[in-house]
């Protein structure tokens, strides 16, 4: 009577092993799910990111396999075409339907360079549809201290946000060309009350903090504030230092830090290394000390170049008013760029000094009235001059189509080892002035009506350029020049009349024109001027084809009265 019982429940049991165990009854298991990395570099943090996701996918390994595709590489063309994807689409996660070429996409997880390594692998679980681990806390103890080596290293990276183009990697740091930026994040600080950030930089600098990588900045460390007029002195990296407390009430997530070269200045960024590092409680920062330390090194930086006990009035940046640069508070150390906006006008008082420091410049588009005399005159001289580029010099940038108003005005000065003073399209007065040791001297440049007359240009490589611009040029002299006047191109839309004036002792030449004119090009007529200390054959030097120059009739004496007359 058992026998049939037994056997319908043998039939039952293995029924039950074939439904639940498909692999028993000869019918393969499910496939493993598929998906793939599509990248191409532009999450700074790809190696990271891959490393995160195959970590946070080995508990899944047997429902799940990942593999790696380079959206950048030849051999991933047939992948891209199968799926209808371009390198475009990268950085992006792919849940396949299979490993095989009948795959199909069924979901796309985006990835972003802003998100953060946790987020964006949380991202991938959740497109997997995987458990999702809670974010980990980000509260950093005291006494942690973040360290940031600067040099592209792997140091670097896990924290790099963001390097624009010229901010390159190199000898241990980077250095910021032109308008590059670099960028790092440092963990969200939460629970932290106080802290600072410490750098290793040099150079002309500016670093700034943001809660997200798009800004608002705001400014941390300044280099300009910390040495003033001595910036372009400080040649050594310092390790400048700020305290974060107040930019720590104000942050509600992760920190970023952006360097970059300060505006105006040649003298590139150069970040070396970065700390972010949380204080304990009652722990004196050293923000104070840097703070100390920086004045000292301004200070340095000054009287290695003043005589000794005098104290210049800092001239540099860009004005927002009218501005008198006056007697009383010379001498004045330009230290950088000076400009001059449109509209506006900058005054120099006679009797005025001005020293330079390295490589600065004056621009000026809207008015210089720089009117000294013979007994007060105005001095542009570097703090040590040594050679005929010193400093820029004086360069006049007027808009087109201005609206017209005061001229400028440069009378009775004496500047001393400027590289040139740039005239285009000036209709101003240069007069009764020195330039002293200057490359180019004056440079008339995009047509143009000045009056340069009653100068003096002694020992300079070249003292008046002509590049297509005009002017009246006389009563000058030129004196131990190496050439006195080169002529780069004719004046275009103006007149050039060059008479009265007495070119003296030239080395190389007295007349030298470096470019071939248009065959409409009229010559150059340099009549009545006088001449001499050169000897015939240097004369005038010219090319193959080049302009005609025309010296004839000449003075047989000094005219009278040329030069400035002091």
């Amino acid at each position: 009577m058992l026998a049939r019982p037994m056997r319908w429940l043998a039939i039952w049991a293995m029924a039950q092993l074939l439904l639940v165990n498909p692999a028993a009854r000869g019918v393969a298991a499910p496939e493993k799910a598929q998906a793939v990395l599509l990248y191409d570099g532009k999450l700074p943090e790809q190696a990271a990111l891959e490393s995160a996701t195959r970590s946070a996918l080995a508990p899944y390994a047997e429902r799940v396999v990942l593999r790696s595709v380079h959206a950048g590489r030849a051999d991933a063309g047939p992948f891209l075409r199968l799926h209808q994807l371009t390198r475009k689409d990268a950085p992006l996660l792919l849940v396949m339907s299979s490993a095989g070429t009948q795959a199909r996409v069924l979901r796309r997880v985006p990835l972003t360079a802003d998100a953060t390594v946790d987020d964006n692998v949380r991202g991938l679980l959740a497109g997997l549809r995987l458990p999702v681990p809670r974010a980990a806390p980000t509260a950093l103890a005291p006494g942690t201290t973040i360290v940031v080596l600067t040099d592209g290293s792997m140091a670097e990276k896990p924290y790099l946000v963001q390097a624009t183009s010229g901010a390159l990697a190199a000898e241990g740091s980077r250095k910021l060309h032109g308008g590059a930026v670099v960028v790092y994040r440092f963990p969200a600080p939460s629970g932290v009350r106080d802290a600072e950030l410490r750098a290793e930089i040099g150079g002309a600098y500016l670093v700034e903090w943001a809660d997200n990588v798009q800004g608002p900045w705001s400014a941390l460390m300044d280099s300009g504030r910390y040495f003033g007029q001595a910036l372009d002195l400080i040649r050594q990296r310092t390790q400048p230092v700020a305290n974060m407390k107040a930019v720590l009430a104000r942050l509600p997530g992760d920190l970023f830090i952006r360097v970059r070269s300060r505006a105006a200045s040649e003298n590139p960024a150069e970040v070396t290394r970065l700390e972010f590092a949380v204080l304990p409680p009652g722990t004196a920062g050293g923000e104070a000390d840097w703070l100390a330390r920086a004045e000292a090194l301004r200070r340095e930086g000054l009287a290695a170049v003043l005589p000794p006990g005098e104290i210049a009035t800092p001239l540099t940046g860009t004005l927002a008013r009218d501005l008198v640069l006056e007697a009383e508070r010379s001498p004045y150390l330009l230290s950088g760029e000076l400009s001059v906006p449109t509209g506006l006008r900058l005054t120099v008082e006679p009797g005025v000094l001005v020293r330079v420091i390295g490589n600065a410049v004056i621009r000026v588009q809207g008015r210089l009235v720089a009117r000294g005399t013979a007994f007060l005159p105005i001095t542009f001289v570097p703090v040590k001059p040594s050679r005929s580029d010193d400093w820029r010099g004086i360069q006049f940038q007027p808009l087109p189509n201005a609206p017209s108003g005061e001229r400028s005005v440069v009378s009775f000065c004496r500047i001393v080892n400027a590289e040139s003073l740039e005239l285009p399209r000036f209709s101003g007065e240069i007069s009764h002035s020195i330039l002293e040791n200057s490359t180019r001297g004056l440079v008339l440049r995009s047509g143009g009506t000045g009056q340069i007359h009653h100068n003096r240009f002694l020992r300079c490589r070249q003292g008046l350029t002509v590049d297509s611009g005009g002017g009246e040029v006389t009563a000058n002299e030129w004196i131990g020049c190496m050439t006195a006047l080169v002529v780069q191109a004719p004046p275009t839309g103006a007149t050039l009349r060059v008479e009265e004036n007495s070119f003296r002792d030239s080395r190389l030449a007295a007349v030298q024109v470096l470019r071939r004119p248009v065959s409409s090009a009229p010559g150059l007529t340099l009549a009545r001027n006088h001449w001499s200390g050169t000897p015939a054959d240097r004369l005038v030097a010219t090319g193959v084809d080049s302009m005609p120059v025309t010296v004839e009739p000449r003075l047989e004496s000094v005219p009278q009265g040329v030069g400035p007359g002091w």
